[in-house]
């Protein structure tokens, strides 16, 4: 896969739905919203911090870089920014930047593949990936801004244009036609059935 464009790099990062889901400020790595353990998950929580999955995980983002055009080299190592029991999130520093390395436990895999669709489907939306591993549940994204948490007390305003985002991103995406057989998501289609609108 290509390294994105200049254009898609710093795009996503101008909409507020894309400084409320991704890129933000760096911070201490975390277990979860409230430094919880999670029964069930403690496994994903040791191979994420282990040094043989960071080297899987390099090896992998240096293949995804440099089979473009213009191979983009890797500058340094991955630099855990957050771990939670349902993903851990990674950056490195690369010839085009900072990029962001998410892995997601089994249950959210489907993450991976969604994201590609929906930044094929209805680009400007959402951040469109670098580079996703739809089996593994691995995406690596352009760096989308500061998150909400990270700019203060978050304004109404704010809150506002976030939610009228969305609901462009669903009206564009109903326009699509695009309403079912959505890739290893089974709760979309649900979800659609009850909030798509008639006609």
């Amino acid at each position: 896969m290509q390294p994105p464009s200049e254009r898609t790099v710093a795009a996503p990062g101008n909409t507020p739905l894309a400084q409320a889901r991704t890129g933000g400020p760096s911070g201490s790595p975390e277990d979860g919203a409230s430094g919880r353990r999670f029964d069930g998950e403690t496994e994903h929580l040791r191979i994420w911090r282990s040094e043989d999955f960071r080297e899987q995980a390099l090896h992998w983002i240096g293949v995804q870089l440099a089979g473009g055009h213009t191979p983009v080299p890797v500058h340094g190592p991955l630099s855990l920014h957050r771990v939670r029991f349902w993903s851990a999130v990674f950056t490195v520093e690369t010839g085009r930047g900072r990029l962001w390395f998410k892995a997601a436990n089994p249950g959210q895999a489907f993450e991976a593949a969604l994201l590609q669709e929906l930044a094929r489907l209805v680009p400007g939306h959402v951040i469109s990936p670098v580079a996703v591993d739809t089996v593994r549940g691995w995406l690596l994204l352009p760096d989308g801004g500061t998150v909400l948490a990270g700019q203060g007390e978050t304004t109404a305003a704010q809150w506002r244009g976030l939610l009228e985002q969305t609901a462009r991103m669903q009206a564009d995406l109903h326009h699509t036609g695009r309403n079912s057989n959505w890739p290893g998501c089974r709760c979309c289609a649900r979800t659609r059935r009850s909030t798509t609108p008639p006609g």
